[in-house]
């Protein structure tokens, strides 16, 4: 049920429309027409699915990298096409890191392409190691000896022809064992093999990525989930409190019979006392689930942040700023996880294929970043110590070039060197800059 909710919240208002009662629970004595007009004017707030968002674009705003030794040949191929689909090294680790925050853990299986057994490097000069990201939901079961994997089950899906010229979805499940592996078609009745061959690696080509046992963001997830519940009563509050209920005093029933509203219809009654008058909502709930809305907005933006921060001990607010964008954050934790995951996946590949890795080649994912807690940018924030006197010139734009707000190209020494030569016309000595940034508050630099 927590992968279906982290889905359907991932997706937004169609799929948690379409899980129904599931996330929107019907109320006592509600008819289902009443519960479909309800559903449909329901429309999800994408806390999860934004706080997912911005998580993972951080450390793939700039392309992933290799460093040490050269890639072996074969090895290379994965940097432009990593999964036999097309797709380059960085969007399937991007994809991989979304499937990491998201579920806490994701897989990498390193297969190879088909080779008939007893073939010939001639017989089949393009076979090559590339990766498939395994969802947790489609990993269907492993098994270990002492800690070592002998076989996992992998759930696929496949487009098959279906007729002259139709297509069908094809489900299947693929095994894979220490010497073999076995891919099946499911079947209503039983699933019928279609394929097998030798596993010539002599291992699961299987890597796990785990943050954690259970999503890093659940909480975050439940609460988004507590919002759409929350939003679906405000939107039907509102339409009560919006429609005024006529009310009839002193009608007999036959005064009634075939009586409509509206601005032609008149109503006769020989009761003097009879009357017709409107009543409202008092709107109070309107108030208190708006407010309720907005907490638990603010709370699952609070949640969203967490993993991107980290305050650091020092005790100067100049050594706070800096530290925080180089100590461990969770994201940069999990960052490191995927990087030596990939590390794995790249050694598996290159056995795989029969070449040798170096040992100090190394996968590189971006991670020098950090969320502001304050309402000014980093760079702005920096600038001010500057001013202040707390960091010298060349600490300012080695953070500058750190955090991304200069090209890595740049050449921060000679930067500094050809700033020395202008003397008083330089950044720090220029009154206009000087006068902006005084004029708003250091935060804790030293007076």
């Amino acid at each position: 049920m927590i992968w279906r909710m982290i889905d359907d919240l991932k997706v937004g208002t169609e799929a948690m429309r379409a899980a129904g009662p599931l996330w929107l629970p019907m109320e006592p004595r509600e008819t289902p027409e009443g519960y479909a007009i309800r559903i449909q004017r329901s429309f999800l707030f994408g806390g999860f699915k934004d706080t997912i968002i911005r998580i993972v674009s951080k450390p793939f705003s700039r392309p992933v990298t290799i460093r040490g030794s050269e890639l072996p040949e074969k090895c290379f191929t994965i940097i432009d096409n990593a999964d036999e689909e097309g797709t380059d090294l960085s969007p399937f680790a991007r994809d991989c890191f979304e499937e990491l925050v998201s579920r806490g853990r994701v897989n990498i299986l390193v297969d190879h392409t088909f080779v008939q057994e007893g073939a010939t490097k001639a017989d089949a000069p393009n076979d090559r190691a590339y990766f498939v990201r395994v969802t947790q939901p489609s990993l269907l079961g492993v098994k270990r000896v002492n800690g070592k994997l002998t076989e996992v089950r992998i759930a696929e899906e496949a487009v098959v022809s279906d007729g002259e010229w139709g297509e069908a979805l094809e489900k299947r499940v693929l095994v894979y064992r220490s010497t073999e592996w076995i891919r099946y078609r499911v079947d209503a009745d039983a699933d019928v093999e279609i394929a097998r061959g030798v596993n010539r690696l002599g291992e699961v080509p299987l890597v796990e990525v785990i943050a954690d046992e259970c999503p890093p963001l659940l909480d975050l997830a439940w609460m988004n989930c507590a919002h759409w519940q929350s939003y679906s009563d405000q939107r039907y509050i509102l339409r009560v409190a919006r429609c005024a209920i006529l009310v009839a005093v002193g009608f007999d029933e036959g005064d009634m019979e075939g009586f409509a509203i509206g601005p032609t219809q008149m109503l006769e009654t020989t009761n003097p006392s009879a009357k017709l008058t409107y009543t409202e909502h008092s709107g109070q709930a309107i108030g208190a689930g708006r407010d309720d809305l907005k907490d638990l907005e603010d709370r699952m933006e609070t949640l969203g942040l967490q993993p991107l921060v980290r305050w650091s001990s020092n005790s100067t607010a100049a050594g706070k700023t800096i530290d925080e964008g180089r100590q461990s954050t969770e994201v940069q934790a999990w960052i490191t996880l995927l990087e030596k995951g990939l590390d794995q996946a790249f050694a598996l590949a290159a056995k795989w294929n029969g070449e040798t890795l170096g040992e100090d080649t190394r996968v590189e994912i971006h991670k020098n970043f950090s969320a502001s807690t304050t309402g000014t940018t980093e760079a702005e924030t920096l600038l001010k110590y500057r001013m202040a006197g707390e960091i010298d010139r060349s600490t300012l734009y080695a953070e500058l070039q750190r955090r991304g707000f200069l090209d890595d190209a740049v050449d921060v020494e000679a930067v500094t060197a050809n700033l020395e030569q202008e003397g008083p016309n330089g950044l720090d000595e220029s009154e206009d800059v000087r006068s902006k940034l005084d004029s708003r508050t250091l935060p804790s630099a030293r007076r």
